[in-house]
């Protein structure tokens, strides 16, 4: 009779118990979500006091400062707001430039904070275009508000927005891609830094009643990166130590927030990331995935497909003449590049464009220079079939591919088809495979993360934290990946418009349109490419669409300049600033230093 009694009891304890771990549960995600909501009422009510100072024209002065303010309110739930409604993300804190649906042929205004500082920076005040951008930004205030109020959000969400938002934090905010005033970037760093930081220990709090240490690192490494930006508030002077930062403080804040969450048993949600959310750090072989950017069939055995395609990339049977393959223009020993200023047509003509380099290719949304390709299977057969390159026809070298004994029984092997079955869209698919396979990660810069005992030259150090800082280069050259796909989600790759010319010495813009010779009506596409990797750039020049420059001193003096404008070369855009970045002697010979460390090793 005492051992049922005991046993009734224990069991009505762990129901209790049970009970007692839902409703803390519940008081947890209540709490969490009126955090969340008390900032974006905060920042509704901000954006409504700035409209209605806007009417008595206020000095710049207060302009700067109400700017200022409602960037910080923003960057309070910056994490929520990219994370839950990536299109009012885009409107409220987008690049100042606009917006472009390829899909649709249609161009978006730019719109939200970033546009209403400029505003308020340029000579002339428009004072009624000030407004029309504070309306904008209430707009989109308002519709934040209103999601936070009816929709449901999980600590699955929570976690994997706190993880982006920490990688936002490493490759954008470090970089001052959001405000081009350093000090504004400092404040908002360490605003961002805290709302992650208050949503963790929230929810682990409540969970556990007590602190665990992975939540004291979190704060640990927290406050390590708020001194940081606490100190180095500007670009002037000393140049900051970004490297140690995003090292020491960055990638230890983003693996304890991992802690914490797996201490919780909280899985990631359902959602197929182009970021590894699990990966160490940014810089790890693992850290990106290449599903996000290339389709390829479920199940299938991609080392097999990368082999075969391969052994097809190196044979002259993808050519019509079969005097041509793919590695003739794309050598492995230069990065897949073929070291020319342009290649030769299969004539001996000079070809438009310059031979680019293939070996981290598949992390970008668009291929060739003008990017009209949306990934590598379509790549290949653009080329193939160019009369200038190798002049094939897919459907009839498919039909010679298949009468090949070994290729027709690999193919059938890795598909799982019979012969009938089989098509032209294999062989493009083992051609993307392939490519997609070069991708090394293992540069010395990549090292120094993934290896704790690895150090670097003091050379390269400074040229990384020029790099980020006061040259901006990482501005469109995004971190991890060093080319114009925009992280955290990875999910846009951006062209920019430089304004090269036809020859380093030259006042005389090249005429190539790039992308705005498909798109003739969007004025801002005109003699616009995409941003390259800068991964292996070391072997991959001349540099350029065109070829123009020789080497990557020549490329740097270029951008030091400030660009096509900063050089006297007519052109109406330009998509970075043309003032000059007033770099040394030296301190170019750093970031020149600092590109080399990006090569991968053997």
């Amino acid at each position: 009779m005492k051992y049922h009694i005991s046993l009734i009891l224990i069991v009505l304890l762990i129901i209790s118990c049970n009970k007692n771990s839902d409703q803390g549960t519940k008081i947890t995600m209540e709490r969490a979500q009126e955090l969340i909501v008390k900032n974006n009422h905060q920042l509704l009510l901000d954006t409504k006091a700035f409209l209605r100072e806007i009417g008595s024209k206020p000095s710049r002065e207060i302009l700067l400062s109400k700017t200022k303010l409602l960037r910080e309110k923003y960057k309070t739930n910056e994490w929520t707001i990219a994370y839950f409604m990536p299109q009012t993300f885009r409107n409220l804190n987008g690049a100042p430039v606009p917006e472009i649906e390829f899909e649709e042929g249609t161009v978006l205004d730019a719109q939200g904070l970033q546009v209403l500082e400029e505003l308020v920076l340029e000579d002339k005040l428009n004072y009624p275009e000030i407004e029309r951008s504070v309306k904008l930004i209430l707009n989109n205030a308002q519709t934040i508000e209103s999601y936070f109020n009816v929709n449901t959000i999980s600590k699955s969400q929570i976690f994997d927005a706190v993880l982006l938002e920490i990688h936002r934090l490493s490759t954008l905010g470090i970089a001052g891609f959001d405000t081009t005033i350093p000090e504004w970037n400092a404040k908002e760093m360490q605003i961002a830094t805290q709302s992650v930081v208050d949503v963790c220990a929230l929810l682990q709090l409540n969970q556990k009643n007590h602190a665990s240490p992975q939540i004291k690192n979190i704060k640990y490494y927290a406050n390590e990166l708020i001194d940081f930006y606490q100190k180095n508030t500007t670009h002037k002077g000393k140049t900051p130590n970004y490297l140690f930062v995003l090292k020491n403080t960055l990638m230890p804040l983003y693996t304890s927030v991992n802690h914490v969450r797996k201490e919780m048993g909280i899985p990631h949600a359902n959602i197929n990331y182009a970021v590894n959310l699990d990966a160490p750090n940014l810089f790890n072989s693992n850290a990106i995935n290449t599903t996000a950017f290339e389709e390829f069939p479920e199940k299938i055995d991609m080392l097999a497909l990368s082999r075969l395609g391969k052994q097809l990339f190196t044979d002259p049977i993808l050519s019509d003449s079969e005097n041509r393959s793919c590695v003739s223009c794309h050598n492995p020993e230069l990065a897949f590049t073929d070291g020319k200023k342009t290649n030769e047509s299969l004539s001996g003509s000079a070809l438009k464009r310059n031979t680019p380099s293939l070996n981290y290719a598949v992390f970008q949304h668009g291929q060739f220079w003008d990017m009209r390709r949306e990934n590598l299977a379509s790549q290949s057969e653009d080329v193939i079939s160019n009369k200038d390159e190798m002049h094939g026809d897919l459907k009839k070298i498919f039909s010679k591919i298949i009468q090949n004994t070994a290729y027709r029984k690999t193919l059938m092997q890795i598909f799982k088809k019979n012969e009938t079955s089989l098509s032209s869209q294999e062989i493009k698919l083992a051609l993307a495979a392939h490519i997609a396979s070069l991708p090394k990660f293992n540069s010395l810069f990549d090292s120094y993360f993934t290896n704790t005992n690895a150090s670097l030259p003091s050379d390269v150090q400074e040229g990384f934290n020029l790099f980020v800082g006061k040259a901006r280069c990482a501005t469109c050259h995004f971190l991890p990946l060093f080319n114009g796909t925009v992280p955290p989600d990875l999910k846009k790759s951006e062209q920019e418009v430089l304004g090269v010319p036809i020859n380093p010495n030259s006042k005389i813009l090249d005429p190539d349109l790039g992308r705005g010779r498909m798109y003739p009506y969007i004025i801002s596409l005109a003699h616009s490419f995409k941003t390259p990797t800068l991964r292996n750039v070391s072997k991959s020049g001349p540099y350029m669409h065109n070829g123009t420059f020789k080497s990557l001193k020549e490329v740097m003096d270029f951008y030091n300049k400030g660009g096509s404008k900063g050089s006297g070369i007519s052109i109406d855009i330009q998509t970075f600033p043309e003032t000059k970045l007033d770099l040394s002697e030296s301190e170019i010979a750093s970031i020149i230093a600092f590109m080399k460390a990006l090569e991968d090793r053997p």
